[in-house]
């Protein structure tokens, strides 16, 4: 008890103050052994271990599955948009680039931060739309959901390979009066062609 004591002196804070830290060996300084401690805030454990990987010259582990949501984005969120920040306040991390079944039109909405709106007609009865996978720890999504701004929402989209996945919807109010833009394939594409200020 006393040796645990006495190693957790710099640690112990982090679970009473319901944050993560972890230590990361540095070489040697003054005849010993060094390290440094990365603290970061509660279901960011990730962003820890991706900071330790930069230090040791690792490369970042992948998410834990078992503790994760897969999440679609297909506007406003992706990276480089400008409400790509919002994932990462919750700790999301990027997966890959994908694409929606031919079941989804897309609209370019009339909000005041320019976004699409994603909406299910059925297969065949739209195109495949490029998005991005994250993955999101189910708290950190429930605090994403309670942030979004109506006319917006989030349900289950398929995938051109058939699996489901959480992803981005909007209202059907908002997407009959949102310009359809399905033919482009995408949002990024549709910035492209019609640059939105």
């Amino acid at each position: 008890m006393g040796v645990n004591r006495r190693l957790g002196t710099y640690t112990n804070f982090a679970n009473l103050l319901d944050t993560a830290a972890m230590a990361v060996p540095c070489g040697e300084a003054d005849g010993g052994p060094f390290g440094i401690m990365f603290v970061v805030p509660a279901l960011r454990d990730h962003v820890a271990l991706d900071l330790a990987a930069r230090v040791t010259g690792d490369k970042p582990g992948p998410l834990l599955a078992g503790d994760t949501v897969d999440l679609l984005v297909v506007g406003a969120h992706l990276r480089g948009q400008p409400l790509n920040c919002d994932l990462e306040d919750v700790g999301a991390r990027f997966v890959a680039d994908v694409t929606t079944s031919d079941a989804y039109r897309m609209v370019a909405l009339a909000t005041v931060t320019p976004k699409p709106g994603l909406v299910r007609r059925g297969t065949g009865l739209g195109a495949p739309i490029a998005g991005e996978l994250w993955k999101v720890s189910p708290a950190g999504l429930g605090r994403f959901l309670a942030r979004l701004p109506a006319p917006m929402g989030l349900g289950p989209v398929e995938l051109a390979d058939g699996s489901w996945v959480t992803g981005f919807c909007c209202s059907s109010e908002a997407a009959e009066a949102g310009t359809d833009i399905t033919h482009l394939g995408g949002w990024r594409a549709y910035l492209t062609s019609a640059p939105v200020p």
